[in-house]
């Protein structure tokens, strides 16, 4: 397996795993966010802490998801026909 259909393969499946990433990210987020209401034993906003660290945790996973597939490259970029100027067509 060469280097461009493999790194296009990791594109395609970094991108279609992105749901379960940012899944992951906010439920790590909301756990932490619970744990660190049972440290400060504070019951009342228990749901509004478990809350804002889904939030945060989601919104943190996806950005440094799309930055990491952004290194990779786009699947779609690869794909593209090549211009005139690569098909070594002449000028017009």
């Amino acid at each position: 397996m060469t280097s461009k259909p493999r790194n296009r393969l990791l594109q395609t499946a970094g991108w279609l795993l992105t749901p379960v990433v940012v899944w992951a990210a906010a439920f790590l987020g909301g756990w932490l966010g619970a744990f660190v209401v049972r440290l400060r034993q504070v019951g009342d906003a228990g749901l509004a802490w478990m809350l804002v660290g889904g939030v945060l945790g989601g919104t943190v996973g996806v950005v440094v998801w799309v930055v990491v597939l952004r290194r990779l490259g786009r699947p779609w970029e690869s794909a593209s026909a090549p211009s005139g100027e690569e098909r070594g067509s002449p000028p017009a």
